[in-house]
């Protein structure tokens, strides 16, 4: 049989023999969207302010000796505007209190002494460096401050946004520079009211999301290009420490059940240690353009299973010439990972006419999902889907995946099995062409009860791995998955071969 191809005019082809696997997802999902308002006035706030702790060293260097103070108490307000009190450390009866003002990274202040030498005052400007400590220098006598890491940190803001009351170091306004959002849910938050964009960016150590675009009304465009968002998720004692909690997502835009829509622009960026997803467009007011993006996952690791790039929930777009690595999970909780991942159904809007294209997809558990259930989950969508993967290159080097299939099914020998595959298909109508997929992750094995030589699997029991380079479901069959010239390279070519596995349950995992 003959296919052919065309982005504009859909597919052309003929009823193809099926293949099978249905495997369990990892899913950063949708939600019922919530309305959306600022505390107080809907505005920007931009750029973000950094917020001035207490108790902290503050070394005051005049006529060539350090004089050593702490400034015991402070207070800011949004504006950037602080006061407080302190005192000098080899004597306390040295009191003094301190007013000044935080406006991006700089700080100015002046120091007013109210116990003895009552009247002395010293007047100071400085800059507040991205460790948070802060230096700069004095006047009267006096020649420089300096106070240590962690002396200031993002001020948050709070703000309540679809997926619940959340702080976020910046609303609304352009991004550019360092935006150090320790401590807050959010590094950058854009809604209708609060929009922007974010260019040159290197955008981390939020708790939640990196950068938070969210539907409200009107039409919400908000471009994330040439920069770096990273450390988003789980802290511990301020320090980046992921877990297997189903957040901490780079890049978010949100356009599930709002009467406003949003669409991404995200190109040229680097997004890397992310918890649970790297880019995720959600909903059905949402559509965007990924490309030309590094984005690097952190596996195989046990603790979470991550997907790279998503568009699920009713949204579409298009996923083109990106670079995704290490989206691998070797837990137990029944699950694997994806390095494109798309996925509507089972009540939620069908994702549909989205186009995969001129990837590089490495060591990925599953190199592409395409899956959209109908609304109870038995099958696949009944209405097209159209999902394209087109002119891909595909590859994963070892078999590592432990438990993405049959959850303690019976039928496939009890407990669970390793899943791995180049792309992955639940759908209808949909379309896989001029791939590219290669390496012993991907190589088939024609039935479960493959075992790996040396095996890399901790579990016991003949059930290993199921691995496939291309996989069409028959438990849950594709409708009409048609292909064309996909090749596949493991000590022999296969050239529009499919293979089969049986077997009766599936399992997905989904953040809301």
């Amino acid at each position: 049989m003959k296919y052919k191809y065309d982005f504009k005019k859909g597919i052309t082809k003929a009823r193809t023999k099926l293949a099978i696997a249905v495997s369990s997802l990892a899913l950063i999902g949708g939600g019922v969207g919530l309305s959306l308002t600022l505390f107080g006035t809907a505005h920007a706030i931009s750029p973000s302010l950094w917020e001035i702790n207490a108790p902290e060293a503050i070394t005051f260097v005049c006529g060539g000796g350090d004089y050593n103070h702490t400034l015991n108490t402070v207070s800011e307000d949004s504006s950037g505007s602080f006061s407080g009190t302190g005192t000098y450390n080899p004597d306390n009866t040295y009191t003094w209190n301190i007013n000044g003002n935080v406006s991006g990274n700089n700080l100015t202040f002046t120091i007013v002494y109210t116990g003895t030498n009552a009247g002395y005052t010293l007047d100071g400007i400085g800059t507040i460096a991205p460790d948070g400590s802060i230096t700069g220098t004095v006047d009267n006598n006096c020649q420089t401050f300096s106070m240590p890491a962690g002396t200031a940190t993002p001020f948050c803001y709070p703000v309540t946004t679809s997926k619940g009351l959340l702080t976020a170091a910046q609303i609304g306004g352009d991004v550019t520079g360092d935006l150090n959002a320790s401590g807050c849910d959010i590094g950058v938050y854009y809604n209708g009211s609060d929009t922007g964009n974010v260019s040159g960016a290197s955008i981390h150590d939020a708790n939640k999301y990196g950068v938070f675009v969210d539907g409200i009304s009107g039409n919400l465009s908000v471009k994330v290009t040439n920069s770096h968002v990273y450390n988003v998720g789980n802290h511990t004692s301020g320090v980046y420490s992921p877990n297997g909690v189903q957040t901490g997502i780079d890049i978010y835009y949100y356009g599930l059940n709002t009467s406003g829509k949003v669409s991404a622009d995200i190109n040229h960026d680097l997004v890397d240690n992310y918890q649970k997803g790297g880019i995720v467009i959600n909903g059905q007011n949402a559509k965007g353009k990924v490309d030309k993006n590094t984005v690097n996952g952190a596996g195989p690791v046990d603790y979470i299973a991550q997907n790279g790039i998503q568009i699920g929930f009713g949204a579409t777009g298009e996923i083109t010439s990106n670079k995704v690595t290490g989206n691998a999970y070797t837990g137990t909780n029944f699950a694997s990972s994806g390095g494109i991942l798309l996925f509507g159904g089972l009540g939620d809007p069908l994702v549909t006419n989205v186009k995969v294209k001129d990837n590089k997809l490495v060591n990925n558990d599953v190199g592409i999902f395409m899956v959209n259930y109908n609304a109870g989950g038995t099958g696949p969508a009944t209405t097209p889907t159209k999902d394209m993967a087109v002119d891909n290159w595909i590859s994963d080097s070892t078999v590592t995946n432990v438990s993405g299939l049959c959850n303690n099914d019976p039928s496939c020998g009890g407990g669970f099995i390793g899943y791995q595959a180049g792309i992955n298909d639940v759908g209808n109508k949909d379309f896989a062409c001029n791939n590219n997929i290669s390496g012993t992750g991907y190589a088939d094995q024609g039935n479960y009860n493959y075992i790996p030589t040396p095996p890399v699997f901790t579990q016991t029991g003949p059930n290993r791995a199921v691995v496939r380079h291309i996989d069409a479901g028959d438990t849950f069959p594709t409708t009409d998955f048609s292909t064309c010239h996909n090749d596949h390279f493991f000590n022999e070519h296969y050239n529009n071969q499919f293979f089969k596995f049986y077997h009766n349950r599936f399992g997905h995992w989904y953040f809301h």
